[in-house]
């Protein structure tokens, strides 16, 4: 490669790591949100750097994106999008369930 071609190349790995990295883990705050970001890079060219990073932060310290508990994250996602009833995830049966 020449330099205008390495340059070039880099410009479209940074860009690539800006959208599909670097948004996802600012702004995904909910199960569907990180769902719908996460649809572009699976059906994208992503280079194997990009869907590595992606990969790598998806879940650590037990916490999606090192932030949020996926039990509340599933509970909050089936509330909101499957209107299922508060009762039901104080059950022990579900808890167990959520917390395997």
């Amino acid at each position: 490669l020449d330099n205008k071609d390495a340059v070039t190349a880099l410009i479209k790995i940074v860009d690539e790591l800006d959208w599909a990295v670097c948004n996802v883990l600012l702004k995904a705050n909910t199960l569907g949100r990180i769902r719908r970001m996460l649809r572009p890079v699976s059906i994208a060219s992503a280079n194997i750097l990009t869907r590595s990073l992606l990969v790598l932060n998806l879940y650590f310290d037990d916490l999606i994106f090192g932030q949020y508990l996926l039990p509340e994250v599933i509970i909050r996602n089936m509330k909101q999008l499957s209107r299922v009833p508060d009762d039901i995830f104080s059950r022990p049966a579900t808890q167990a369930f959520l917390n395997r």
